[in-house]
């Protein structure tokens, strides 16, 4: 009795340590099977947006930004797509993977 008491309660305690709160989790934003085009990035921004957002990486206001350039950046992780954002005369940068998945956003575009 006193082994499955321990089993259920290591059972129960384990998920909790794998779990932890607080961390972002890519999502994939861009309706592609291959590598995206630029189109596709500028369709899933909303979404890419709204997904940042609700993490706490960017300010809402992102939502009303307007794209001014797509390129790709190659970063010690490898390549990215980066888009460009003009929000009332300040630059925002979105990076999106290559498959599109949503990577991050911030003010540099580093």
């Amino acid at each position: 009795m006193k082994k499955l008491i321990l089993l259920a309660a290591i059972g129960l305690w384990t998920p909790a340590l794998l779990a932890g709160g607080g961390h972002f989790h890519p999502k994939k934003v861009a309706k592609c099977t291959a590598e995206c085009t630029a189109d596709q990035l500028k369709a899933a921004l909303p979404e890419a947006i709204n997904h940042l957002s609700k993490w706490g990486k960017i300010d809402a206001s992102w939502k009303t930004a307007k794209v001014t350039d797509v390129s790709k950046k190659t970063f010690s992780k490898g390549p990215e797509w980066v888009l460009t954002l003009d929000n009332a005369g300040k630059k925002h940068y979105v990076f999106i993977t290559l498959d599109g998945f949503v990577a991050g956003a911030n003010d540099t575009g580093d």
